[in-house]
C-alpha cells in the first residue's frame, strides 16, 4: 500500500466513550504502560493483551500471532512505525488503531495546549518555556516525549506544554491550541517509510492542516518552504533579544538564542511580560547530554553532547568552542546522513584529534580533509583510552558530539552519554 493511500484511509481513533471489549497494547514501554493504566480505569472489564517482539510470558503475543478480528482497539506505541505492514493491515480492517496521544486529546478536549516539535531543540525549548512560565507563577504542565507520558498528566489551567516527536505526530488526529516547530533536518528516515520527505510530511502534517497559531523560523529552508504562505504564522526569528542579554552556560551558542527567541515569542503571544521573563533565564539549568560540561580532568575539559544525532547539531556544538582546541568524538548508526558540510566546517576550528566510532566512521572520514587527525575506534571505550594517552593542548575540549544515532552500540543517546561520563571520570 502506498503512503498516500495509507493516510487517506487512516481513521480517527475510537472515541473514549465507546465500549472497547478487547484491547491490544502494541509495545509496552513507558507509553504502553501508561495507556494500560489509563484504559484500565476507563474500561475495567476490558481484556488487555500486550503485543511485543519479545514477549515476557504467555500472556503476551508477537505480531505474527496477532489477528485483527480478536480486537476492537489497538493502541500503538510511538516506536512502532506507522508504515509497519501490520499497522497497514489493521487500518484496512474493522479494528481501530490509535495512540496514547490521541487518547489524551480525546479525554481533554478543552485543554489549552502547545505542541512543541522539531528535529532538534524541542526538549530544550519545552523545558525552558516551562521554567519561564513556572517562574512567572503560571499553572503549567510539561509532558510528552520529554519523558513524562502524556496520559499520566492532567491538563494545566494556563497551558499544557506537549513535546511530540514525528512518531507521535504522524497519526495524531487532534489539533492543539498552538504549535511550535523549531527546525527541520533529515532524521528518523527508517521509521518514516525510509523517506526524508515522509519524515518532513509526518512532522508537519498537523501544522499544515490547521490555522491555529504556529511559531517557527524563516531561517530553516524546509520550514519556510512549507509555511511561507500559511495563515497565522508567528516567525520567532524576528524577535529581538537585548544586546545585554547574559545567558547561562546551559544556553550558549546561536542555536540557544533561537530557542530563547521561540520561547519569548510564545510568551508574548500569551500576553506575558517578556522583559520580566528574561530575568528568569539565568536560573535555567539545562538538560543532560546537551553540551553538558562535565568538568576538567587532567589537561582536558569533557563535554557531553550525546544528543547530537545529525551533523547540524555537531556544527552548532563546535561553534560554542570556536576559541578553544577541540578533540571530537564522532560516529554512530548510519542513517544516510550527508557529512560534507560538517567536513568543511571542521576546517574552521583548532581540531586536535577526531576519534570515529562505528558504524559510519568510514563515511565521515571521506568527508574530512584533515584525515591525518582521524583515528578509527571499535568502541567509545577505546576512543576514551586513546584520548587518555594523547598529548593534546592544555584545556582541550573533549567533545562527544557524534552527529549520528547511538543504536548500533547503545540503547539510546542517554546510555551513550552516561557511558562517556563514566569513562571521563565524572
Amino acid at each position: 500500500m502506498s503512503t498516500t493511500s495509507l493516510m487517506n484511509i487512516w481513521r480517527p481513533s475510537m472515541p473514549i466513550w465507546d465500549n472497547a471489549k478487547n484491547i491490544c497494547l502494541w509495545g509496552y514501554g513507558a507509553e504502553g504502560k501508561s495507556a494500560h493504566r489509563f484504559l484500565s480505569k476507563l474500561w475495567p472489564d476490558a481484556n488487555f493483551t500486550v503485543m511485543t517482539d519479545h514477549p515476557e510470558d504467555d500472556t503476551q503475543i508477537t505480531p505474527s500471532a496477532f489477528k485483527t478480528e480478536d480486537f476492537d482497539l489497538v493502541v500503538k506505541s510511538p516506536g512502532i512505525s506507522l508504515y509497519h505492514p501490520l499497522a497497514q493491515d489493521i487500518v484496512e480492517s474493522d479494528t481501530t488503531l490509535t495512540s496514547a496521544t490521541n487518547l489524551w486529546f480525546e479525554a481533554n478536549p478543552d485543554a489549552k495546549t502547545l505542541i512543541i516539535t522539531g528535529t532538534k531543540g524541542k526538549s530544550t525549548c519545552a523545558s525552558l518555556l516551562y521554567h519561564l512560565l513556572r517562574s512567572m507563577e503560571k499553572d503549567v504542565v510539561l509532558a510528552g516525549n520529554i519523558g513524562v507520558p502524556l496520559l499520566d498528566q492532567l491538563p494545566a489551567k494556563d497551558l499544557t506544554i506537549i513535546e511530540l516527536s514525528s512518531y507521535q505526530l504522524a497519526d495524531l488526529h487532534h489539533t492543539p491550541t498552538m504549535m511550535a516547530i523549531t527546525n527541520l533536518y533529515p532524521e528518523h528516515t527508517p521509521w518514516h517509510n525510509k523517506s526524508t520527505q515522509q519524515y518532513y510530511d509526518d512532522k508537519t502534517r498537523i501544522a499544515r492542516s490547521g490555522i491555529f497559531p504556529l511559531f517557527t523560523s524563516r531561517k530553516n529552508e524546509e520550514v519556510l518552504q512549507r509555511f511561507e504562505n500559511r495563515e497565522n504564522v508567528i516567525w520567532f526569528d524576528g524577535f529581538q533579544l537585548p544586546d545585554t542579554l547574559e545567558t547561562p552556560r546551559s544556553l550558549r551558542g546561536n542555536h540557544s538564542k533561537e530557542n530563547i527567541r521561540l520561547c519569548l515569542s510564545i510568551l508574548g503571544h500569551l500576553g506575558i511580560d517578556t522583559d520580566r521573563a528574561l530575568t528568569h533565564i539565568s536560573s535555567f539549568n539545562g538538560l543532560p547530554h546537551r553540551l553538558e560540561e562535565l568538568g576538567k580532568r587532567g589537561k582536558y575539559i569533557f563535554v557531553n553532547d550525546s544528543i547530537s544525532t545529525i551533523p547540524e547539531t555537531t556544527i552548532a556544538a563546535l561553534s560554542v568552542y570556536q576559541e578553544q582546541p577541540i578533540c571530537l568524538i564522532l560516529g554512530g548508526q548510519d542513517r544516510g546522513q550527508d557529512y560534507t558540510k560538517l567536513g568543511n566546517e571542521l576546517l574552521k576550528y583548532n581540531i586536535q584529534k577526531i576519534f570515529l566510532l562505528p558504524e559510519n566512521a568510514k563515511k565521515i572520514i571521506d568527508s574530512v580533509e584533515g584525515k591525518s587527525l582521524c583515528e578509527m575506534c571499535d568502541s567509545l571505550e577505546e576512543a576514551m583510552q586513546k584520548i587518555e594517552l594523547s598529548d593534546m593542548e592544555e584545556d582541550t575540549i573533549v567533545l562527544l558530539s557524534p552527529a549520528a544515532p547511538s543504536y548500533c552500540q547503545f540503547k539510546n543517546f542517554e546510555e551513550r552519554g552516561d557511558t562517556f561520563r563514566r569513562f571521563s571520570g565524572f
